[in-house]
């Protein structure tokens, strides 16, 4: 397991019980929002400029680039069909390489900022300003689903067993269906800020 914490990256190996330092370089005062970890590929999504970091050799070495212009900051990143895809200020940019290189992925997203990502049951969900975008061939096309919800900025996605999960700035929202329709599920109605889900075994 990897984490960022304060101006490092540390990694534990034994359920986190104790935590080893393995980087400290000078990118990681820009507070990286992502981690993203491939087999011997660790890549980091951080603010704007040089907004990825990207290390081939477990954090041994590490190299800067880019995702999206310099202007753009990377807010997700997920792996799912053999393909990264990264959220950004930006829209969807999808590697093929491990994050070496990127393409812009965006088609039917209008200019707008992806907050969060989720990959499985054959879709790819993107999260941003009141919409959820559904995307079920590899990213190259993208359709709003937004039916359903009442707030306007979501923060997490998931999904489990065919049932999509939505954090948002008021509790969180599911869809059996694909992402055609939504319903709130928020603890006892009441309104709270979700910043991250997991969803397993229908949990």
């Amino acid at each position: 397991v990897y984490a960022i914490m304060g101006r490092g990256l540390y990694r534990t190996r034994n359920s986190g019980m104790s935590w080893t330092l393995i980087d400290s370089n000078s990118t990681w005062h820009l507070n990286p929002s992502t981690l993203l970890v491939q087999d011997s590929v660790i890549i980091a999504g951080i603010g704007i400029g040089y907004n990825s970091n990207v290390s081939t050799n477990l954090g041994v070495t590490w190299t800067a680039g880019h995702i999206g212009s310099t202007h753009s900051s990377v807010n997700a990143l997920v792996l799912g069909a053999g393909a990264l895809y990264a959220g950004t200020s930006e829209g969807v940019f999808r590697s093929l390489d491990h994050g070496t290189t990127w393409t812009a992925v965006s088609a039917g997203i209008p200019k707008t900022s992806i907050n969060a990502l989720c990959v499985g049951g054959g879709i790819i969900a993107a999260g941003s300003y009141g919409s959820v975008y559904i995307s079920a061939d590899s990213a190259k096309h993208w359709t709003a689903s937004n039916s359903g919800f009442s707030c306007s900025v979501i923060r997490a996605l998931a999904i489990d067993a065919g049932v999509l999960y939505a954090g948002t700035q008021s509790g969180v929202s599911i869809s059996s269906d694909g992402g055609e329709h939504w319903r709130d599920v928020s603890l006892n109605g009441r309104e709270v800020f979700v910043d991250a889900l997991v969803a397993k075994n229908g949990m």
